[in-house]
């Protein structure tokens, strides 16, 4: 039995300053924000914007995004003025000190240089802020893939939704030794999956948790960080130490 204190990530607490405040005074030891390339700018925010207006817009979009203010849904779409706009260097001042930070690169369509251009910004500013907190980088591949050739030594932990994931996955460890980390949902969580994770030697994240069972149960099976929603059993994660086994 091995002694860890795995974070808890508030899953897209950054994305609206009164949820980074909750979080905050929560005990959140990990934010996680979503942040996209506008005109030269990092912002935090979920949505795509459109190209002429101040719109900001996604597709089937679900839980804690579905906020306001001045947003609609139309059918499978939901649409959100562009106001109030929080840029990612605000982010940093927010919460420099107090939480380290969980950035999700949002995919969209960028070139190639625009794409560089992206990450190497996002870099530049957390090195200006100088910013004293742990970060973390989740999100598109590809981008991952850019953050770890401009910064090697920089953690990155690539998404697991679903089976297809997993499958693309599998060649980058065969391929090994693969410094990167995974960020996998509960569910898709087996023994074969765990074994084949433990023996790369991969750090894993853990979302989707329904509650404090499943908790319990992704911190057994050695999870070194808790990505959800409830703010009660994000923060109990930084006031103990979380126990884990390497339970099959």
């Amino acid at each position: 039995m091995t002694e860890r204190r795995p974070p808890g990530i508030a899953h897209a607490f950054g994305d609206r300053r009164a949820r980074i405040e909750a979080a905050l005074s929560a005990g959140a030891r990990m934010i996680e924000a979503d942040l996209r390339f506008w005109q030269g700018q990092v912002w935090v925010r979920h949505e795509r914007r459109t190209r002429f207006l101040p719109l900001l817009y996604n597709y089937r979009l679900g839980g804690v995004h579905r906020e306001g203010p001045f947003a609609a849904s139309i059918g499978s779409l939901w649409l959100r003025l562009d106001v109030r706009r929080m840029t990612f260097r605000e982010l940093l001042k927010r919460t420099a000190g107090q939480a380290g930070l969980l950035l999700d690169l949002k995919k969209d369509r960028y070139t190639r240089s625009t794409a560089r251009g992206f990450v190497a910004t996002v870099l530049a500013e957390i090195e200006d802020a100088r910013f004293p907190g742990a970060v973390d980088f989740c999100g598109s591949w590809p981008l991952l893939d850019i953050v770890r050739s401009l910064k090697p030594a920089q953690g990155v932990h690539y998404a697991v939704d679903g089976p297809r994931d997993w499958e693309r996955l599998l060649p980058r460890v065969a391929n090994g030794p693969w410094s990167g980390g995974v960020s996998i949902r509960f569910n898709l969580i087996t023994p074969e999956r765990l074994r084949i994770l433990r023996g790369a030697g991969l750090e894993f994240y853990v979302w989707d948790v329904a509650d404090a069972a499943e908790t319990e149960r992704a911190l057994e099976l050695g999870a070194a960080g808790i990505i959800g929603d409830d703010l009660d059993i994000l923060g109990s994660l930084g006031r103990r130490p979380g126990r884990h086994s390497d339970a099959p």
